[in-house]
């Protein structure tokens, strides 16, 4: 699962490239003079006079540019980021989707599933979000200077790069406390971005579960209002 994501060449006056989508990535790629995007072969093109920030930008968002990097792998602890709308994009990929339509949710390419619980595949209360869960998983084949870029943006071993790692890095990722432990109404807020992420969605899981709750309520009352 090492693969190179990324294909760069030179044709005549040009640099093309084509990339896996990532959505923050069309709006830098057109930011560099020239840029164009061929939709149905999906090839960025720029003129060969800017090839050295084509180069850097592919860098920085896929640590790549058609070379062979060394690769390392990556675990993270999905639950940070289940309230993500649209998919979870990170490590140059997409890491993990809620598929749009019903087709449920799903790991990106070269993700697995190591410990712990994966989202419902049907969340019709919250159709667009990653969704609860406890699980780590296991990102193959990303690029180690993006790899290390990456992980130092999400502190308390959200996203670790698994080199030589023991056991017990797995079982502290895997630990995994509710929100009526880490929150009480009034009371004071978590100090990092990953925690008040994790917070956020379990409050807002609660929610759904407690909307839930109220519906079946509601037509168990309703049931025993009707006339015989």
């Amino acid at each position: 699962m090492t693969t190179t994501q990324i294909k760069v060449w030179n044709e005549g006056l040009s640099i093309k490239a084509v990339a896996p989508y990532i959505p923050t990535f069309p709006r830098m790629a057109r930011s560099i003079e020239g840029a164009d995007f061929d939709k149905p072969s999906k090839v960025w093109a720029w003129p060969l006079t800017e090839e050295q920030d084509v180069l850097a930008l592919l860098d920085k968002v896929y640590g790549e540019h058609g070379n062979d990097p060394e690769r390392v792998s990556v675990l993270v602890k999905l639950e940070a980021f289940g309230t993500r709308q649209r998919g979870f994009f990170g490590l140059g990929r997409q890491i993990a989707n809620r598929g749009r339509g019903g087709s449920g949710f799903y790991l990106g390419k070269g993700v697995e599933h190591v410990s712990g619980q994966l989202p419902v595949t049907d969340d019709t209360e919250n159709p667009d979000m990653i969704g609860h869960n406890t699980a780590i998983i296991r990102v193959h084949g990303v690029p180690k200077d993006l790899a290390a870029r990456e992980a130092s943006q999400h502190p308390n071993d959200v996203m670790v790069v698994e080199n030589d790692v023991d056991g017990g890095l797995l079982a502290q990722l895997s630990t995994h406390t509710t929100s009526q432990q880490r929150f009480t109404p009034g009371g004071d807020l978590p100090n990092s971005k990953a925690d008040l992420t994790t917070l956020k969605h379990d409050l807002l899981t609660r929610l759904a579960e407690v909307q839930k709750a109220i519906s079946r309520v509601q037509e168990s009352a309703q049931n025993e209002e009707a006339p015989f």
